[in-house]
């Protein structure tokens, strides 16, 4: 709105005298179009939504603004094209592709026209999380494999809320959802079946849904049946005790075979004399004779 003053002034005429007696003003309002709206944000709050505020431009009632005039950037780039007319002073867009960038302007209007337009704000939609990477699963025993794995690059611009652990039994066949898990990145799969393939793959969760899966991997449980014998003892040493006591001491084998030792076994001249002795030594009440580990 513009306000334009006029000033007049009153001339007396008086024979060949002209004399001014006065000056009169006067005051003249045009309607102009309004200032812009201010302060516009927009901020994603669902895969399909984006929510716009703004504020009212400077003067709004002065210059009658009646409504806004909304336009949207599709993926933040090119035109910007007409959305909506609005009389309010925000809007929830709707309808949105998830995991695209919008942008959007405000423009006001009133009987005159339609102001310049808003700051422009951008927002892009949510979506599901990346895959999780660096997927890792480890055979610990006959019966239990764990896994692990990093969190997504991307969660989709909302929190992960969990993970969705997939197995194929015998690395064939179809997967089956194994376990739900809350935000750890570490899973013990238990119960399984000795010297058995297992192929596994997580997704990760947001409030949006479920994303891609994680690249597969694929463990074999241990054999249920050791397979590899410990190494020999080192380091015998026969102590004598007395005339009919010897002491044998010795130390573990480097290698104990993938397996926890459960015992020695003690032979004199080939025959077993002490089966299963669970310590490093013993003490031999016999004649003196030679001793040694098989």
């Amino acid at each position: 709105m513009k306000t334009l003053g006029i000033s007049l002034v009153l001339i007396l005429l008086l024979g060949s005298l002209v004399s001014p007696i006065g000056v009169l003003s006067a005051f003249a309002t045009t309607q102009t179009t309004p200032l812009p709206p201010t302060a516009l944000n927009a901020t994603a709050v669902s895969g399909t939504k984006i929510f716009l505020m703004w504020t009212a431009p400077i003067n709004a009632t002065q210059d009658g603004v009646s409504g806004y005039k909304i336009e949207m950037r599709p993926s933040c780039s090119g035109f910007f094209n007409f959305l909506v007319n609005t009389t309010a002073t925000s809007f929830l867009s709707t309808g949105l592709t998830n995991a695209t960038c919008y942008q959007f302007r405000v423009h006001a209007i009133n009987s005159v026209g339609v102001s310049s337009p808003s700051n422009n704000a951008t927002a892009t939609t949510l979506s599901v999380p990346s895959a999780p990477t660096n997927l890792l699963a480890t055979a610990v025993s006959s019966s239990q494999i764990n896994l692990s794995w990093a969190t997504p690059s991307n969660n989709g611009g909302t929190p992960i809320t969990g993970y969705k652990i997939e197995r194929k039994t015998a690395c064939t066949g179809s997967f089956i959802t194994l376990a739900n898990t809350g935000n750890s990145s570490t899973y013990s799969d238990t119960g399984l079946t000795a010297n058995t393939c297992y192929l596994y793959r997580v997704d990760a969760v947001n409030a949006i849904g479920t994303g891609l899966p994680s690249p597969e991997v694929v463990a074999i449980t241990n054999s249920s049946l050791q397979t590899h014998v410990p190494s020999a003892p080192t380091g015998l040493h026969v102590t004598t005790i007395s005339n009919s006591t010897l002491k044998l001491t010795w130390h573990s084998p480097s290698n104990s075979g993938d397996s926890k030792i459960t015992g020695y076994l003690i032979q004199r001249n080939g025959t077993i004399i002490v089966s299963n002795t669970l310590t490093n030594q013993t003490t031999m009440q016999q004649p003196r004779f030679p001793i040694w580990d098989n």
